[in-house]
């Protein structure tokens, strides 16, 4: 079962960063709208990692060709790969 709202609270150095990042990507391969994804966390540095994250996860996908298989699969489309990185610009 997939929760639509999640609060995930840890301690430092425990991979929030990185489970951020993985929730993202689900949602947005589920088909979400970018641009109703709210993500937050406690410092700018946080947010500028996790944006970071984000897009050059979306460009490696995109660059083995993962990206379009996993296209077929799911509700992404590069349309949404372009909103994505738009966001975080």
């Amino acid at each position: 079962m997939f929760i639509n709202n999640l609060a995930y609270e840890a301690s430092a150095g425990s991979g929030k960063t990185f489970m951020l990042v993985v929730r993202y990507l689900s949602l947005l391969f589920k088909g979400a709208e970018p641009s109703k994804i709210l993500a937050l966390t406690f410092t700018n540095k946080a947010a500028r990692e996790m944006s970071e994250r984000v897009v050059v996860t979306l460009e490696e996908l995109e660059s083995r060709g993962e990206l379009a298989e996993i296209a077929k699969v799911t509700e992404f489309s590069s349309l949404s790969f372009a909103k994505s990185s738009k966001n975080f610009e």
